[in-house]
C-alpha cells in the first residue's frame, strides 16, 4: 500500500505531463517541408540552388554540366547526395566537399 501511494503523485504527473494530440499536431504543423541546398562548383564560379523535401522522399538534380566540389545545407534536415560517378556525400547543417568533384543526380533529406 505505500509503495502504491508513493507512486501516485509520479503516476498522477506523468499523466498531466504528456502534450494533448493537439500539440503534437501543432509541433508536426511547424516542422519545415524544405531545405535549401547550394551546390558549388570545382571552379567556384558555376553554382546552382534547390529547394529538396524534408520527407525523405528520393528527389532528382538536373545539373549534368555541373562538376560539384561542395555542397551546402542551410539547415534543418540531413540530406544524402549522390553524384552521376557513384560519391555518396552526407549532408548536415553546413558546407561539405563532395570526392572526388561531379555532377550530383539525386539525393534524399531528412528533417532533423
Amino acid at each position: 500500500m505505500k509503495f502504491t501511494l508513493a507512486l501516485l503523485p509520479f503516476i498522477l504527473g506523468m499523466a498531466v505531463a504528456a502534450p494533448a494530440p493537439e500539440a503534437r499536431a501543432d509541433v508536426e504543423a511547424r516542422q519545415i517541408t524544405t531545405v535549401g541546398l547550394t551546390f558549388y562548383g570545382a571552379d567556384n564560379d558555376a553554382q546552382y540552388s534547390i529547394s529538396a523535401p524534408t520527407d525523405g522522399s528520393e528527389f532528382t538534380i538536373n545539373h549534368p554540366e555541373i562538376s560539384v566540389s561542395n555542397i551546402y545545407n542551410a539547415g534543418g534536415a540531413t540530406c544524402v547526395i549522390n553524384g552521376s560517378e557513384g560519391s555518396y556525400t552526407v549532408v548536415p547543417i553546413g558546407e561539405h566537399p563532395v570526392g572526388p568533384p561531379q555532377p550530383q543526380v539525386s539525393g534524399r533529406c531528412f528533417r532533423n
